[in-house]
């Protein structure tokens, strides 16, 4: 099995004033241990003092500026292909993939147990990289385990699979996120579930906080940050993976949820 994580390393000695901005596709999970950043994503601001973790999808943009005297940190890129085939059950995912407007990247921790645990599966995966960097096995036993505890200490930041309207959105979002370059047919994906087109939108909306064209939009937009950053497509040829019909409106859609447009993203990742 290849392994879900791209890069997790530990990070110390960064000045007050050090300027991180970073986009790449992988999603990134940043625990602080020590000190204080303000960081901005996706248009919003938070101020994340130790300890604490951020979550960040790989279509959002982010920057972070170091705060403090003393700054320490774990820095863990997920890969989302491998991990969306892999990792069970798939709402641990959520807090990776697609973020809700409203949702919350920091997550402070409070001292004691729970940021022992933290530190302590942090520890282990990465001497499991180090024993054997190419077993994505006991790499995954260790991520999950994360993921788990970061769950029963922030199920909010979670979408988790509760009554009938919840399981019938997971299953599409499961399906937008796997086939994003599909067209969007509403009424066959009501019909699938034996619902009304009306409902699904609501019902969607409602748990998700975006329609189901603009949830789209977004997995559209992942994918594509995956794709200029693997380097084997052209700007036109990642359009069309992606499912637009051209890439005048890709270029366009990108620009506005990544804050760059596709070629200047692909060369941040030829130079980074």
């Amino acid at each position: 099995m290849r392994p879900c994580i791209e890069k997790l390393y530990y990070e110390t000695g960064l000045h007050i004033g050090h300027v991180d901005i970073m986009r790449h596709a992988a999603w990134e999970l940043i625990f602080i241990t020590r000190g204080e950043v303000h960081v901005e994503i996706a248009g919003r601001s938070y101020d994340a003092i130790a300890p604490c973790m951020i979550f960040i999808s790989n279509y959002e943009p982010h920057v972070l500026t170091v705060r403090s005297e003393v700054y320490e940190r774990y820095v863990m890129l997920v890969n989302p292909t491998i991990t969306k085939n892999v990792l069970r059950p798939t709402f641990l995912q959520t807090v990776f993939s697609i973020h809700a407007p409203r949702f919350c990247h920091v997550l402070p921790l409070e001292t004691g147990t729970a940021l022992d645990e933290m530190q302590m599966l942090f520890r282990n995966l990465l001497n499991e990289r180090e024993i054997d960097p190419e077993d994505g096995e006991g790499e995954l036993i260790w991520l999950s385990a994360l993921l788990w505890r970061l769950y029963r200490l922030a199920p909010g930041r979670f979408t988790s699979v509760g009554g009938s309207a919840e399981k019938i959105v997971a299953a599409i979002r499961t399906e937008l996120e796997n086939h994003p370059e599909r067209k969007l047919d509403l009424n066959s994906l009501a019909a699938a579930n034996y619902i009304s087109s009306y409902y699904l939108s609501h019902v969607f909306h409602r748990v998700t906080g975006y329609t189901i064209k603009r949830y789209l939009l977004l997995c559209r937009i992942s994918l594509a940050c995956m794709l200029l950053s693997e380097g084997n497509k052209t700007v036109a040829q990642v359009a069309v993976a992606c499912g637009f019909t051209d890439a005048s409106n890709f270029s366009r859609y990108f620009r506005e949820i990544t804050g760059m447009t596709p070629w200047e993203y692909r060369k941040i990742g030829e130079t980074s």
